[in-house]
């Protein structure tokens, strides 16, 4: 099978695994921080009896790309633990929207270290108009907090983009399975210690919450996340990050199906506009990877 077709069938399988996540994590009754740790020592658990003939790899890295792996591991915690916290406050549609904007945060890096594009600004201006949208309507039914769960989600945003950008240098070093294992037990040490120092209950969780653990370490996390990191070694943080804009409907029918959460016509309209400018900013760095992957026979 050529490289092409199969990481179209890895992207499909991601975005919807993307896209189902936070249903699910809507669903469990625990707090954000109980959460957030527990997907990634279950993904650990998960991934290390896999690992055993990447031992030599793992001996030989070198300390700058450790100390890059740490730095990856702690964005995706502060991802993780702000993600979650949005889910808990906003509906999936909204909280899945706004963190979809970490597009215009690797645009806005492209942008410092001199990558400027001209469609860029036109993409930036789409994606706020689509974000205050979704700020200013009211969900039907209604959500206290949902403004505050709103900003908490655009923050989860910026700490994607972080972790994504630092893990496109990484995986030059690593191989996917090394990078993976080794970036989430870095997240999960990180949010061992804030469990450690805040004195956060996580043992005592309901049965059901543990089986939603489970099933989203397995859904969001292997099929997930790790596969977007092994995309990340032929493709860009922008290609990523676009293709990431195809969750925003899939979560938010997902959500509406099995949570009933029926976003207004208002956020509607925002969902899309916001999916359009960040279509506009990542479709250049679409084009050029496929190129790439093509000439290269992949």
């Amino acid at each position: 099978m050529r490289r092409v077709p199969r990481d179209s069938l890895l992207i499909v399988i991601a975005v919807l695994s993307g896209a189902a996540t936070g249903t699910i994590i809507a669903a469990i009754s625990a707090p954000a921080l109980a959460i957030a740790f527990w997907r990634n020592v279950i993904s650990v658990v998960l991934i290390a009896p896999a690992m055993r003939r990447s031992w030599p790899e793992l001996k030989s890295i070198r300390v700058r790309t450790a100390l890059l792996i740490m730095t990856s591991g702690l964005a995706l915690a502060l991802h993780f633990l702000l993600w979650t916290i949005a889910l808990q406050t906003t509906t999936v549609a909204a909280a899945t929207t706004l963190v979809a904007t970490q597009l215009v945060w690797v645009e806005m890096v492209n942008r410092i270290i001199g990558r400027v594009r001209r469609t860029s600004a036109t993409g930036i201006a789409l994606v706020l108009v689509g974000s205050a949208l979704i700020t200013s309507v009211d969900f039907t039914g209604g959500l206290d907090g949902a403004h505050r769960g709103d900003l908490i989600a655009v923050l989860a945003a910026m700490s994607s983009a972080a972790y994504f950008l630092i893990g496109r240098r990484v995986r030059t070093e690593l191989s996917t399975s090394a990078y993976t294992l080794l970036c989430y037990a870095s997240c999960a040490g990180v949010l061992g210690i804030v469990v450690l120092v805040t004195r956060q209950p996580v043992l005592d969780l309901p049965a059901q919450a543990w089986a939603l653990l489970l099933l989203l370490s397995v859904v969001g996390q292997l099929l997930g996340h790790s596969i977007l990191n092994y995309l990340l070694a032929s493709h860009g943080a922008m290609l990523v990050s676009l293709l990431i804009v195809l969750e925003i409907p899939t979560a938010a029918l997902v959500a509406a199906a099995v949570l009933l959460e029926i976003p207004s016509i208002g956020v509607i309209a925002g969902l899309f506009t916001v999916m359009g400018g960040l279509a506009v900013i990542g479709r250049p760095a679409r084009a050029r990877s496929i190129r790439t992957a093509h000439d290269h026979g992949r």
